[in-house]
């Protein structure tokens, strides 16, 4: 599955291009539209953001040193208009925002490498299009919260320069569905949390993990000429080298990345064996474009349980966010799964799949003001997960999960899967 399944979704304008060529302000577009000058200016300005008050729990500090932000890419609707907006910082790091005062206003942030500026791994393309389905619906009026509310009339951003609050207008019902907060009998507290990365490795498929796998005469001069190590084996290594079972490997000369592609170094070779084993084990089948596995998500529980011993708890269901967020906060890393494509009318084909593992998650909730009535208007939640793609470190970063509705789980459009509760 190489380069996280290459193929390009359908749909999605991505257009880069250089900060002076894309000055948006003179565009006339609705009230909610985030011209590029203050999109620009948050992201040159964002030491952190919050949700809650300032200097509370509810705080993310982004570890960027260097915060002079490059405009990278910007996210089109079929018109022209943008959607989101990607920033590169000069010393490493992205931060992804949204051009649309209505939708949570930063969807995804790294510090720790910048957006690519060539292929863009097709997990995170699905990621980006998923997001940009759901504010072209807040555009059109179409999305809703649980009590049937229009978000198109209730939305409201409030411009993080300065420090302000990003609100959205929801109920306290909505904030509790999102972050799985309830507040106390008389009260809404701002709450936060984070836990992660759980994952210290960034490993990939290619040269220094793909040493033992067959010899196929690949060209990619990066893979040595031997078959990739395919996404479901280095998900599952790097989640077992975190649980360092079982005891058959020498986890501890494994570094958490190779020295380069030439890397046979005994800790490179140790890291080979465990992913061809892995390999083996999910049936792979090995090719020079990408190494595929486990079309049936519970080969990989299967093979954890009965090649690895284990513990039977490991389950493949479909994906579920509040799963995930609960399996990271029990410090335990979570292999997820979704797929690109599908074809057929009754009958479905599924292609373009990716696995890759969730290790981190970072969540909170403000309150904003008590009704009359007992509910809450002018609060926010937010909820990201910490993606490790498997792709040597590539797109690693935050990505958001969080809703004024709840809709959760917005990374890949079909069949989307997950493995949890993996214990020794």
């Amino acid at each position: 599955m190489k380069k996280l399944f290459i193929l390009f979704l359908s749909g999605l304008l991505l257009v880069s291009c250089k900060n002076q060529g894309i000055e948006q302000d003179a565009l006339s577009r609705d009230e909610y539209f985030i011209p590029l000058s203050e999109s620009a200016r948050v992201a040159d300005s964002l030491h952190y953001f919050i949700l809650g008050e300032a200097n509370t729990k509810a705080s993310i500090k982004l570890n960027i040193g260097n915060t002079n932000a490059t405009l990278k890419k910007e996210i089109l609707s079929e018109d022209g208009t943008p959607l989101m907006r990607v920033f590169n910082y000069g010393k490493g790091g992205f931060i992804i925002l949204a051009a649309d005062r209505r939708a949570n206003p930063v969807l995804a942030y790294s510090d720790e490498t910048n957006f690519p500026s060539d292929t863009i791994p097709a997990a995170t393309e699905a990621w980006l299009y998923e997001n940009k389905l759901q504010i072209e619906e807040l555009k059109s009026g179409t999305r809703e919260n649980e009590n049937g509310e229009n978000l198109l009339k209730k939305g409201n951003y409030v411009k993080l320069l300065g420090g302000e609050v990003p609100t959205v207008n929801v109920k306290r019902a909505s904030i509790e569905k999102v972050a799985g907060f309830f507040p106390p009998a008389g009260g809404c507290e701002p709450t936060g949390f984070e836990i992660g990365p759980l994952l210290q490795t960034t490993w990939n498929q290619s040269g220094g993990y793909n040493n033992l796998m067959p010899d196929m005469s690949c060209t990619p001069y990066s893979c040595n000429g031997k078959a990739y190590t395919g996404c479901v084996a280095t998900a599952m290594a790097q989640v077992m080298r975190y649980h360092q079972y079982p005891a058959s490997y020498n986890y501890s000369i494994m570094p958490n990345a190779v020295s380069s592609y030439l890397d046979v170094s005994s800790g490179a070779n140790e890291i080979s064996k465990l992913m061809r084993d892995v390999a083996n084990s999910v049936d792979s089948q090995p090719d020079c474009d990408g190494t595929g596995a486990a079309s049936n998500l519970n080969d990989i529980p299967y093979a954890l349980e009965n090649t690895f011993g284990y513990s039977v708890t490991a389950t493949a269901t479909d994906f579920n966010y509040n799963t995930v967020k609960s399996e990271i906060q029990a410090n335990r890393p979570v292999i997820l799964s979704g797929y690109k494509d599908k074809s057929g009318f009754i009958f479905h084909t599924f292609k373009g799949g990716h696995v890759w593992v969730a290790d981190g998650v970072r969540g909170g909730t403000s309150c904003g003001e008590q009704n009359p009535d007992g509910t809450w208007t002018g609060g926010a939640s937010f909820l990201y997960f910490h993606m490790n793609w498997g792709w040597g470190g590539s797109n690693n970063g935050w990505f958001g999960f969080a809703s004024a509705d709840a809709g959760g789980g917005y990374n890949f459009q079909y069949k989307r899967g997950m493995v949890y509760s993996i214990k020794k």
